[in-house]
């Protein structure tokens, strides 16, 4: 664990309802009294970097000891994907593997988690010192960060690693915070409130942008792979190869999909050996033709039916 230098420190947790708490730090004891639902909170006066201390929370019979606790600095390393990007897909990783057990940092990584409401709990998570085995998780960016900041300051540098790739920021703003903008404010009536909520809207632009807005059909795959290639001129345009998450508003979709695409094979594809297959993908898919044409990927020197002037959509 990381604590600030130079700051109060606040520690809260919970008990039994009423009951004594009492927390030491650094030669230091502080208590508080849990409220009607068991909720407590005390401080610390501001200490200077240090450590590693032992924290230890008692209440009547039980108590949890935390220790290699230090004060140093701590930043909360948030954003997108180049936030979320680790360490061990990044230039320089082997180098730095090789010295992570002497570089002063450690992360704390937040579980992903979808709330419409600010949570009292993590539903995990737990600090890591930076060194050969962990490293390779942190935030590259924010183990570079951290890094220099503890060349500089000769402190622990924590890091809160809170990022999601993908997110809009509007994800990352609390409702009274929206409520307190002129230019947000207007949006909050319109949010979800619960799950279901979220759940129908979500589902309802994804309709809307895929149909055009028009009536919802839901075709199967065999349907779709009879239809002619002009069938599909009214359809949603996507660019590939990409990842589908960044194809329109299908971030928000889990289930089928279906995209249509017309090649041409000639006879240069049937004079030497060719392949038909979908590229890289992390996904169960299949091809559909209206040709005969296998649907798995094939070589067209192991299909006999591939020959000069035939068209296969």
């Amino acid at each position: 664990m990381v604590l600030q230098r130079n700051q109060t420190i606040p520690v809260w947790g919970v008990a039994a309802k009423r009951a004594k708490v009492s927390v030491s730090l650094n030669n230091l004891i502080k208590t508080a009294i849990a409220d009607a639902q068991g909720n407590w909170k005390l401080s610390f006066l501001p200490m200077k970097e240090g450590g590693p201390y032992t924290m230890k929370v008692s209440s009547g019979k039980e108590s949890i000891m935390y220790t290699d606790v230090m004060l140093g600095e701590v930043w909360l390393c948030s954003g997108q994907s180049n936030m979320e990007f680790q360490l061990k897909n990044a230039y320089g990783y082997k180098a730095e593997r090789k010295v992570a057990a002497n570089v002063p940092v450690r992360q704390f990584y937040v579980p992903h988690k979808v709330s419409l409401k600010p949570e009292t709990e993590l539903t995990g998570g737990e600090w890591k010192l930076a060194n050969a085995g962990t490293v390779g998780d942190f935030s590259a960016v924010g183990y570079f960060y951290a890094k220099r900041l503890a060349e500089n300051l000769h402190v622990t540098v924590g890091i809160i690693n809170s990022s999601w790739g993908g997110t809009e920021a509007e994800d990352w703003i609390s409702r009274d915070a929206m409520l307190s903008s002129p230019e947000l404010a207007a949006v909050v009536p319109g949010l979800p409130v619960n799950d279901k909520e979220l759940t129908a809207r979500a589902d309802k632009r994804l309709k809307l942008w895929a149909y055009r807005g028009a009536p919802v059909v839901n075709y199967t795959a065999a349907e779709l792979a009879t239809k002619s290639a002009s069938f599909f001129d009214n359809w949603q345009q996507g660019y590939m190869p990409s990842s589908w998450e960044w194809v329109g508003r299908l971030y928000s979709y889990r289930g089928q999909g279906f995209m249509q695409r017309t090649i041409i094979l000639d006879s240069t594809y049937a004079a030497e050996p060719s392949v038909i297959m979908l590229g890289q993908t992390s996904i169960d898919a299949n091809l559909f033709n209206t040709q005969g044409m296998p649907v798995s990927p094939f070589r067209t020197d192991d299909w006999p039916s591939v020959s000069a002037g035939k068209k296969f959509e």
